[in-house]
């Protein structure tokens, strides 16, 4: 269904997509309307051509008969204003994708389609039926998009979750083997001072001993370090095991 804006202006009745609705306030409408040249989608095959000039006037072409008009793009209200045959038309920018620019007349659910013209010979739009079909599309696209963020998502909090629980569980091993290395250390700290005092060493001798200290504590550190993360990673197989047993 259709009504005739002024003698070149086509709008449409259409329930888009409330998913699509909505233009990135980043977007420069002057710049993307002008310096091209916009089919106006219609069913009647006939030829409809905008042309937006940066000095506020626009070509307006059906089937070779040209007429100039006025247009004028007001940022305050998002509104673009296109004057012809003595009257001011206001639309909406609603949709815009790299096919199609969607114009809602104000006020209505009413809505004039153009298309960039090169993009014309790449899609084919020529009834109102494949009109719709595109952009039920463009929907099911979005909604699975989102779904696949949201699935990873829940994943991913689902997996820190069973982490928290795994470490939660891990918490009386994880003290037993944090106390068994700080005892390690200890006696290897007593082993090496009694060492000391009884061959008598020398200073430089004492500097290489707590060298090769220091690479033991290390050593031992990195070990003990391993076997918490084996303990934590152990857990979780655990639970994950269970989760999987109680679906």
């Amino acid at each position: 269904m259709f009504k005739l804006v002024g003698n070149f202006m086509k709008t449409y009745l259409m329930n888009i997509p409330k998913i699509l609705k909505g233009i990135d306030a980043k977007i420069d409408i002057t710049a993307m309307l002008c310096d091209k040249s916009w089919i106006v989608f219609n069913d009647e095959g006939v030829k409809i051509v905008y042309i937006f000039r940066r000095d506020g006037t626009m070509l307006a072409s059906k089937s070779g008969i040209v007429v100039t008009s006025k247009w004028e793009y007001l940022a305050a209200n998002s509104s673009l204003l296109i004057s012809s045959d003595n009257e001011t038309m206001m639309f909406h920018p609603t949709f815009i994708d790299d096919v199609i620019f969607a114009l809602q007349l104000d006020g209505t659910d009413s809505y004039m389609f153009m298309i960039d013209e090169p993009m014309q010979k790449k899609f084919l739009l020529q009834t109102i039926s494949v009109l719709e079909q595109y952009f039920a599309e463009k929907e099911q696209k979005i909604k699975e998009k989102e779904k696949r963020i949201s699935d990873k998502q829940d994943a991913q909090r689902l997996h820190a979750e069973q982490m928290a629980i795994a470490e939660e569980k891990a918490v009386p091993e994880l003290k037993r083997n944090r106390k068994l290395t700080t005892l390690i250390l200890t006696v290897a700290f007593l082993v090496g001072l009694v060492v000391c005092i009884i061959l008598g060493l020398n200073a430089e001798e004492i500097i290489l001993l707590i060298t090769g200290f220091s690479i033991v504590v290390v050593l031992i550190i990195a070990v003990m370090v391993s076997i918490e993360i084996k303990i934590v990673e152990e857990k979780y197989r655990e639970l994950f095991e269970d989760n999987k047993q109680n679906q």
